[in-house]
């Protein structure tokens, strides 16, 4: 009888420190997948590569005399610019301020220049774009990679509506002054 406790004493001692040692195990690995996982997004979504590749349009003269005016305009401008820095967890966030300072920026009368067909149009396709994303980012089935790619139709969608700003203000000069020109003969 003696036997039969020191041989249950000794398999449940065996199996306490047997099971103890393999919670710590599972323990050690979640931390481990938590620090994995922390790691992964606090890396900025866009590369250093992928930021430099990016064409940085800026606007010609005529075209920043009108954007002066448009605060709403430079708002975005000045908010896109952080976009080189945003994480995964932070896109979301960062896609919500985007979408309310494009609304804002609907709100408000264009300058006259601007409230053309061509520029409106590209507007549209910002939104469309942001709105994507916006989907997509709160999803995590989603990879960092079409996240990546997101982020760059946006930033390629601005500089186009930049690049048109910059063809309209400049076409809208050499019109005017071809005017002038006439109509001084």
């Amino acid at each position: 009888m003696r036997s039969y406790f020191l041989t249950t004493f000794l398999w449940a001692a065996i199996i306490l420190v047997g099971c103890k040692g393999e919670s710590n195990t599972k323990v050690d690995e979640q931390a481990i997948n938590t620090e994995e996982i922390a790691e992964e997004t606090a890396s900025a979504l866009l590369t250093d590569t992928q930021w430099k590749n990016l064409k940085q349009v800026t606007f010609n003269r005529d075209a920043n005399k009108i954007i002066a005016s448009w605060s709403e305009f430079r708002d975005v401008d000045t908010y896109l610019k952080d976009a080189k820095n945003i994480n995964r967890s932070s896109l979301a966030p960062y896609l919500e301020e985007l979408e309310t300072k494009y609304d804002e920026m609907m709100e408000v009368k264009f300058p006259d220049k601007f409230d053309v067909p061509q520029i409106k149009s590209r507007w549209i396709v910002f939104k469309t774009h942001l709105l994507k994303l916006k989907d997509k980012a709160s999803d995590s089935r989603y990879k960092d990679e079409e996240l990546q790619e997101g982020l760059l139709l946006i930033l390629g969608t601005f500089n186009s509506i930049k690049t048109q700003c910059n063809e309209i203000s400049s076409a809208s000069f050499e019109n005017d002054k071809r005017i002038i020109e006439t109509s001084k003969n």
